[in-house]
């Protein structure tokens, strides 16, 4: 199936995921993370070129560094998110394969994007990004992960000189400190679905392009149900996390209603830490 083209965002923002290849993890220890860091403080700051200083590629928003993948809220500058996103992950993939002796790509397919064009979505994908860790069981608050913008925006001792962020909003009518109050306060997303239409009912279209970016490389959504159970089973679960409803599941890959069912309610059961 050929790729989709990018939904475009009509001012340049974009809630953005990259994932490392078979779900493996992308960070082992703290260099490896620092490493990342340091890469999207490059992408962000302004460039030299001889003489001339060139404005920075992209602007970051809000970053959460998982084990096996990435959250990044991005703004276009001077370069495209596609180009930005190939920087990230050129500079991070040499230095990961020279460290670990490995060849071969890092990341699972192209990079995961969606459109942000305003102030509500904005700001539920700032709260979404920096609980991450906190609904994997990682920690009891965004602000005990070191691996996250959260502190860039609470901290009230940064060093704003160090920061990634770009702290500027992008929407009028709210400032800077209320942006830190909602995002403080937001801790209720249940119903938050990044990447699936935010609790909307997908058409089949729109579920076939969101089964398509949660399939392995090489895997088709027909393939699925032949796959071994660890897999078909968290294909499965990943495509309701992200909106599909169970029939849309069944019919895109051949699982029966009540196995995708079966396979769901088993993994909303484990709520423990």
């Amino acid at each position: 199936m050929p790729r989709r083209a990018r939904r475009r965002s009509n001012i340049g923002f974009y809630h953005v995921m990259l994932r490392g290849i078979n779900r493996g993890n992308i960070f082992h220890d703290e260099m490896d993370y620092d490493k990342m860091l340091k890469t999207l403080r490059l992408v962000s700051s302004p460039t030299e070129h001889g003489d001339e200083i060139m404005p920075e590629g992209c602007a970051i928003h809000a970053y959460c560094l998982m084990t096996n993948h990435i959250h990044l809220l991005i703004e276009e500058r001077s370069e495209s998110i596609e180009r930005t996103m190939k920087r990230i992950g050129v500079a991070y993939v040499s230095y990961y394969n020279k460290k670990y002796e490995r060849l071969g790509p890092l990341f699972q397919g192209r990079f995961r994007s969606e459109p942000v064009d305003d102030a509500a979505y904005f700001i539920k994908l700032m709260a979404y990004i920096h609980l991450n860790p906190v609904k994997a069981c990682l920690v009891t608050s965004p602000a005990d992960y070191p691996w996250s913008s959260w502190n860039e925006y609470m901290s009230d001792t940064i060093d704003r000189s160090l920061a990634i962020c770009d702290f500027s909003y992008p929407f009028s009518g709210m400032d800077f400190e209320t942006l830190r109050q909602t995002m403080a306060h937001n801790n209720e997303l249940k119903a938050f679905a990044p990447f699936g239409g935010a609790g909307r009912r997908l058409t089949d279209a729109e579920a076939m392009q969101v089964a398509a970016q949660v399939l392995p490389d090489g895997v088709g959504v027909n393939d699925v149900v032949s796959l071994p159970r660890h897999q078909r089973v968290a294909i499965v679960q990943e495509m309701h996390r992200l909106d599909l409803n169970f029939s849309q599941i069944s019919r895109l890959t051949g699982v029966s209603a009540s196995t995708v069912r079966r396979y769901v309610e088993d993994n909303n059961g484990d709520t423990s830490c």
